[in-house]
């Protein structure tokens, strides 16, 4: 009788676990968590890093191979255009024009002994010529004998001889001085070179160079901002930057800033890509885009700064969050879709997406529930 009653209670025990059982399975679905499709309006952008310079900034380069000689001013330092910010030193250079200079000097001594011999010989041709007329008068008259009249011949033509001859060595001289000349002058463009100046009133921003360091063609020496605007630099990568174009809006966020973000927009995009190396070394080509800014608050050259180039806007379009659109293994994108208490895997497409939501464009009605 308490075995019977005792089977009893355990039977009922477990007929009371497995309704609950039952019914948990049974609700779970109610417990999913769901989202709404909903119209709005989204802004796709490229995001990246920039950095803030002085939009009349100019750079100082070398041209030659050199050494940094002196350094005349500390970045941050104020500076007037014609300025001499960096003066280089190539003794090479220094040499040639010194040996230029001692080849001209001899050659135009040279020059003017040619022009005085040139003179001379005019004047002996010229008396060659008097001499040569006053015979003949006399050899017409039968004053003198013909021989008379043929060695005055010949002194006028060894006389005309000896012109032509100074005139070439004036024309050779002439010719050298000119060319060394002509040395000297590129010798001295170059020399001017070696000291570089600010074209600009502005600030100096970056001095790359040390003195004693010696600089190949090409090393940028110093950089100067002038002008009291700012601009940004960013450089994006060639794949992000099928839709920026010239005048789209920028958003500039930055540490400390006076107010949660900058308005600018592009304002010039280079022609040509550039090779840089990211953070893990991979090389990547990267186009810089120029932001002008329509108010700059404390931002100073150098800082780095996030941009967000908006580049495509949609309104009263369908949205759900981004996670919840899935990629198949055959490129199909699907969502979760909640219909009478039942979740199935429906097709979608989509258009433009702003990080956090994307943009439902065919397969879902606003308001129909989607799950993860």
């Amino acid at each position: 009788m308490e075995r019977s009653r005792r089977n009893k209670i355990i039977g009922i025990g477990a007929a009371v676990v497995l309704a609950l059982v039952i019914w948990s399975l049974a609700t779970r679905g109610n417990d999913v968590e769901t989202v709404k499709v909903r119209v709005g309006d989204i802004t796709q952008t490229v995001e990246d890093i920039g950095y803030v310079r002085a939009n009349e900034e100019s750079g100082l380069y070398a041209t030659q191979t050199a050494t940094v000689a002196r350094l005349n001013f500390e970045v941050g330092q104020p500076v007037k255009a014609g300025e001499t910010v960096v003066v280089l030193e190539n003794l090479g250079l220094k040499v040639q024009l010194s040996e230029v200079e001692s080849s001209l000097a001899q050659a135009e001594a040279t020059s003017r002994a040619a022009f005085s011999s040139l003179r001379l010989a005019e004047m002996g041709l010229k008396n060659a010529q008097d001499n040569l007329d006053r015979t003949k008068v006399l050899y017409d008259s039968g004053a003198v004998s013909r021989t008379d009249y043929e060695k005055a011949l010949l002194e006028m033509e060894n006389a005309r001889a000896v012109l032509e001859e100074q005139r070439s060595q004036l024309q050779a001289v002439s010719a050298q001085v000119e060319g060394l000349k002509e040395t000297r002058t590129h010798l001295a463009a170059q020399e001017e070179e070696l000291v570089l100046k600010s074209p600009v009133d502005g600030v100096i921003l970056s001095l790359p160079v040390k003195v004693g360091q010696v600089v190949a063609p090409g090393t940028l020496a110093a950089t100067v901002g002038g002008g009291a605007g700012l601009e940004v630099r960013a450089d994006i990568l060639g794949d992000d930057l099928t839709h920026v174009a010239v005048g789209q809006k920028v958003l500039v966020i930055a540490p400390g800033l006076s107010q949660d973000y900058l308005v600018g927009k592009v304002s010039q995009i280079y022609p040509q890509a550039e090779e840089k190396h990211s953070a893990l070394g991979i090389v990547q080509q990267r186009v810089p885009v120029i932001i002008t800014l329509e108010e700059t608050a404390n931002l100073k050259p150098g800082y780095e700064v996030d941009v967000a180039i908006e580049t495509q806007t949609r309104t009263g379009v369908l949205l759900v969050p981004r996670e919840m659109v899935k990629t198949t293994p055959e490129g199909k994108q699907t969502v979760n879709l909640v219909e009478k208490g039942k979740i199935k895997e429906v097709p979608v497409k989509t258009g433009i997406t702003d990080g956090s939501n994307i943009e439902i464009t065919e397969g879902l009605m606003a308001g129909a529930e989607l799950t993860y």
